[in-house]
């Protein structure tokens, strides 16, 4: 573990005073040093410490404290520098102390087990561990040539480094202090500058990561066998039980118990808190003899029956197996084809130097980075060099240096690409891949300016479609309706800009899909086919139910176009083969050779009038010249060709032997005519689009009963050309409209501009990027706009006109980007932890209570809850009280719940990633017949062999399957959950249900319903979207949850009339801009706050969370000024209006404050 102490100027003299034993000369007789009389000596270290000249000595105090108060001598001019000459002076941070320590049991192996070599690993690990923070973490701020403080990565360290033995109460417990100087040698400007501490403290869990995987190996090599917890980074030495280690583990009772006292659970206190906790238990540390210390040590183990010795010395025995071998077996291998080469054999049983287990060890990292990239490369584009080595060390079990190695190979070999720094000053990496995604969208999009592929053309007929759009909404709403300024002009941009590709940028509530629902109407008036696409089935949804666009996932689109086309094509294979099959020729011996002369016509080119051979077996097709040798060879083919049935048929039915002789002699003559026909033909094998148009005019020319066969054949011929060449059947224009498009990530949003010019369809990419990224890797949307599409931006908001004045202004300030005040503003209620859920719920009720009063029937009131287990507990509360005050019924069934742990496709081929999150359950999508698995089988997960690979799990009649996760790996994981339903609960599916032998046949991910009826075996569900009903056995269950509260993400999109923002203290962590505006812009009357943290969430609230990019597009400023001319000018009265109204109410909105709600 690793902790971190700041020390600040005035505190210089402190930390000097604790550590003044390590400076003199006979440290090593001091109490902490038992072994080898330097380790307790405190000596210098880091790159820092070796341009000073000062590197591996020992420290003396008044080099100590001169460093920590930034005294340091300029090892270029010699000059001494001053770093606390500011303003600052001595409430400057002179240091941090980074306090590595391994588990209990590796302390008492090395200390009480007397074993050096556990301690030489933990210095060993602890150097390293130090080592790669120094390369990552060591960054400073410089001026950039505008003036602004840049971070930069300096990879130089000062830090002095000292090993103690005990903790307080004289207990076991190797640790090394690493006192951290604040200053770092700035090698380009050649001067020192204070240490930025941000990257110290990111990196603090990972470096953590770093020491442990080093310390592993080190007692690996030393023969000890670890077990390791869920987790897959810390471990115990085997053989000490639990009851040992509390043994000596007084100090962790202590925390434990002063972590129950400030009232928090000790299994989820963070960093901080149990820091806190820690100083406010510590007590005085009274030394004693290291010889005293000894005999306490090893008399309380044998008053607990601990036989330590015996654990060491099986060590020091394993210790002398072959080290290939402990390299192997500590190591995460993952299986590439087979799971135990003959190569990993002879190495396993043969090769026992040390290049030998380096060779190993190289082999299993260069797996590791693989994996990494492509375990991180699903959700970013780019990716930082930290991150990527401990996410490898993490995977493969192994050293830092091999997998530093690894990464070398990668980039040597082009596989990984430098992408440069994020601003946080660290270096980062992209593939090939994510670079060629975005680069083929940009290039997509500059292919389809000024095309002229437009719906509409003429201005007076896109007038009258907005005329005639705004009286048919009229008609629908009973209401007067008009579209706004930029409504219309992003309408106008959608069917009329030159540009075949649009973006439509648009904050919440300023009705994008009313423009896009006019859009539509447009565009099938025109005889366009008009597609909607989203990442979310609920969004998809919520486009088609807002603009009339019949819409699907991305996913779902291409599945269903991959389908018809594969249909369209086995529906003429059919045909062909029916076609085939009424003619005679086709039943003869020699079937498989036909030849014809055919006038034939591709779908571009006229091959004109030539005598074709068919190989019906091969599917090859020649061509024959017209010249007089083929001439007769060709007639010598047609006329065996046109007496082959004579020729059969008689001597078939020849009943007597002068029959049997003509017949013979017939066959004798058409056999000769065909070999001579053959032999004088020449032949040249065609192109496969030749061969293609042959065929197809060969098979419409057969005589027999085939016409309607034809017309069907020619009728599914342009289907399938239609449909490849628009993305429909019917050969209509295309227009594709994507909504929440800053969720869609990189390479959906590259496949779909990928088809719209393959098929010359017109493009619409909306969505807001101040709203939710992507899951997925990229910020196509935001990249789209960089690099130049044409854009129409909505800012005029309808939603919040009859919104409280507190939240209008909560609005209005986090577009100023003032989130914190924004979050300040809105209503807020402050509770207990623990209590947040049920808090949640009874504020929840109280609002469908008021609403209700003012007269809506069906009041929408949203739950945005920032963590997913908040999620399930304010759920959980919501049935609970409803149930309670009759609302919904109070008999609860439980039905089980299989719930989505949300791993990359990379973590899933491997078993042990699986195992540490926890999953329990398979749902598989596909059939393996090979291990007796089909489609839709749900399997629960016996255990893992986490070295072979190897799932262990049971199907549903008990039968036990081994499963590869790399070769039978289309499965969703899932961990088994219970979930308590009642009727009237509101519930929605979490994934696609198949009811086959019910009238909805089918049921969308992210579907809304109401639970009508329940019992033992099932419910009755009726779906909100047309109130139709399905029964959903136990087993469909699983695969919905509760619909009170949702995810940020889950929520976006959605219009309620009252919005709580649940944030737990875990959740007001990685609260952030992004969840904020979210949240805060779904409802049209009120948002208020339920929180148990409410300092934390308001200091994060405008958290910038930023994807990564492959690539860096700038906009072309020219083209956006003079694509946005037009728009700007249209928008000029509405932002004056807005302008004005903000003055003439800017003292009085500054005034609206959220409430201090009460349960």
């Amino acid at each position: 573990m690793i902790s971190m102490t700041h020390i600040s100027g005035s505190g210089v003299g402190n930390a000097a005073r604790y550590h003044d034993k390590s400076f003199t000369q006979d440290a090593g007789q001091k109490a902490d040093n038992y072994y080898v009389n330097e380790k307790a000596s405190a000596h210098w270290e880091g790159r820092g410490a070796e341009l000073l000249g000062i590197k591996g000595k020992e420290v003396e105090r008044e080099h100590f404290v001169n460093f920590l108060n930034g005294k340091l001598v300029n090892p270029v001019t010699g000059e001494l520098q001053d770093l606390a000459d500011n303003s600052k002076g001595e409430d400057r941070r002179a240091g941090m102390d980074f306090t590595i320590a391994p588990s209990k049991s590796v302390s008492i192996a090395g200390l009480v087990g007397k074993d050096d070599r556990v301690v030489a690993a933990h210095l060993q690990a602890n150097a390293r561990a130090m080592a790669w923070l120094e390369k990552h973490a060591a960054v400073i701020r410089v001026k950039d040539e505008n003036g602004r403080n840049k971070p930069v990565l300096a990879k130089n360290l000062l830090y002095a480094t000292v090993m103690h033995e005990t903790n307080r109460e004289n207990e076991p417990q190797i640790h090394s202090h690493n006192v951290i100087v604040s200053a770092v040698f700035d090698e380009k400007n050649q001067k020192w500058r204070s240490l930025t501490n941000d990257q110290m403290l990111n990196l603090r869990s990972k470096a953590d990561v770093i020491y442990k995987a080093e310390l592993a190996k080190g007692l690996k090599q030393a023969g000890y066998e670890l077990e390791y917890a869920t987790n897959g980074v810390d471990f115990e030495i085997k053989g000490f039980t639990a009851e040992h280690i509390e043994t000596y583990a007084t100090r962790k009772a202590q925390i434990k118990e002063a972590l129950i006292k400030r009232g928090i659970e000790p299994g989820d206190a963070s960093f901080d808190a149990r820091q806190t906790a820690a100083l406010d238990s510590r007590s005085a540390k009274h030394e004693l003899p290291r010889d005293a210390l000894q005999a306490i040590w090893q008399e309380t183990g044998r008053d607990a029956g601990f036989n330590i010795e015996s654990i060491v010395n099986a060590a020091r025995e394993r210790s002398g197996q072959s080290t290939v071998e402990r390299s192997i077996d500590g190591a995460r291998v993952p299986e590439n084809s087979q799971q135990q080469t003959g190569e990993q054999t002879a190495e396993r049983s043969g090769a026992t130097s040390a290049r030998d287990v380096e060779e190993v060890d190289r082999k299993a990292a260069l797996r590791a980075v693989s994996w990494a990239v492509e375990h991180m490369s699903e959700r970013e584009q780019a990716f930082s060099l930290a991150d990527l080595e401990v996410t490898a060390v993490k995977f493969s079990r192994g050293g830092i240096d091999d997998v530093d190695w690894a990464v070398a190979q990668h980039v040597k070999n082009h596989l990984i690409v430098e992408r440069g720094t994020a601003p946080d000053g660290s270096l980062l990496y992209t593939t090939h891949k994510a670079i060629d995604s975005e680069m083929r969208l940009v290039e997509n999009i500059r292919a389809g300016m000024g095309k002229n592929h437009v719906v509409l053309t003429d201005r007076a007929e896109f007038e009258a479609a907005i005329k005639a759009f705004e009286a048919k909404k009229e008609l629908e709403t009973g209401a007067p309706f008009k579209l706004s300024r930029e409504q219309v002009t992003a309408a106008r941009n959608v069917l009329m800009h030159l540009d075949s590709i649009q973006g439509i940028q648009g904050e919440a509530g300023t009705g994008k899909t009313a423009a896009l629902a006019m859009v539509n109407d447009v565009a099938n008036a025109k005889g366009w086919n008009v597609i909607g696409v989203a990442t979310s089935a609920a969004a998809a949804k919520e486009l088609e139910a807002a603009s009339g666009i019949k819409s699907d996932t991305v996913a779902g689109y291409f599945a269903a176009r991959d389908t018809r086309i594969k249909a369209t094509e086995l529906r003429l294979e059919e045909l062909r083969a029916a076609m085939s099959a009424d003619t005679k020729i086709r039943e003869t011996d020699t079937s498989r050779l036909e030849t014809r002369r055919l006038t034939v016509d591709g779908a571009d080119i006229e091959y004109g009038e030539h005598r074709y051979t068919f190989d019906h077996q091969r599917g090859e097709v020649f061509k024959s010249p017209d010249d007089f040798r083929n001439a007769v060879g060709a007639m010598l083919t047609d006329l065996a060709n046109r007496h082959r049935d004579v020729a059969v048929d008689p001597s078939e039915r020849a009943n007597t032997f002068a029959g049997r002789v003509v017949a013979g002699a017939m066959n004798v003559a058409v056999d000769a005519a065909e070999s001579l026909g053959r032999r004088w033909m020449t032949f040249e094998q065609v192109g496969t689009v030749e061969a293609v148009a042959a065929r197809n005019t060969l098979y419409l020319e057969k005589e027999g009963g085939g016409g309607e066969l034809r017309r069907e054949y020619e009728t599914k011929q342009a289907e399938l050309a239609n449909l490849k060449r628009f993305g429909n059947a019917e050969g209509r224009k295309t227009l594709i409209v994507m909504d929440e498009s800053s969720l869609t990530g990189a390479f959906d949003t590259e496949k779909i501009s990928n088809l719209a010019r393959e098929i010359g369809a017109r493009v619409v990419f909306q969505g807001d990027i101040k709203q939710h990224g992507s899951v997925a890797a990229g910020k196509a949307f935001e990249q789209a706009q960089n690099s130049g599409m044409h854009v129409s931006v909505l800012e005029e908001t309808r939603r919040f006109d009859k919104a409280t004045a507190q939240t209008k202004q909560a609005l209005h300030d986090m577009k100023a980007g003032r989130y914190s005040q924004a979050v300040g503003r809105l209503d807020t209620l402050e509770v207990e932890n623990d209590e947040l859920a049920k808090a949640v719920a009874i504020r929840y009720l109280s609002n469908m209570e008021e609403l209700k009063g003012r007269g809506l029937e069906q009041p929408k009131v949203g739950v945005v809850a920032i963590t997913n287990n908040d999620r399930k507990a304010i759920n959980s509360e919501i049935h609970s009280l409803l149930a309670s005050n009759g609302l919904i019924s109070a008999t609860s069934f439980t039905k089980e719940h299989l719930d989505d742990p949300k791993l990359t496709k990379a973590e899933q081929t491997q078993a042990v990633m699986l195992r540490e999150k926890l999953v329990d359950t398979l749902i598989f999508r596909k059939t393996y017949r090979e291990i007796g698995v089909e489609k839709g089988d749900v399997l629960s997960v016996l255990g893992y062999d986490a070295t072979a690979n190897r799932i262990i799990a049971k199907n549903a009649v008990g039968q036990e399957i081994t499963i590869n996760p790399q070769r039978q790996d289309f499965f969703s994981p899932a961990k088994r959950e219970d979930r308590e339903y009642a009727v009237g609960d509101r519930v929605e599916t979490r994934a696609i249900i198949r009811l086959p032998e019910q009238e909805l046949q089918r049921i969308s991910n992210g579907t809304a319903g109401v639970i009508t009826e329940i019992d033992g075996q099932g419910a009755k569900v009726r779906w909100s979207r047309d109130g139709r009903e399905s029964y959903l056995k136990n087993d469909d269950l699983r695969f919905i949850d509760h619909a009170y509260a949702h995810t940020s993400y889950k929520e976006q999109g959605a219009t309620n009339d009252r919005e709580i923002i649940a944030v737990s203290a875990t959740g007001a962590k990685v609260f952030n801009r992004l969840a904020a505006y979210v949240a805060a812009s779904r409802a049209k009357d009120n948002t208020e706050i339920v929180t148990s943290d409410l300092t934390t969430l308001r200091r994060n609230a405008g958290q910038e969370v930023e994807k990564t990019t492959a690539v860096d597009f700038t906009h072309d400023a020219k083209r956006d000024r003079s694509s946005g001319r037009e728009q700007a000018r249209e928008q000029s009265h509405t932002r004056q209006r807005d302008q004005a109204g903000n003055q003439q109410t800017k003292a009085e909105k500054v005034k609206d404050r959220g409430r201090t709600l009460e349960l």
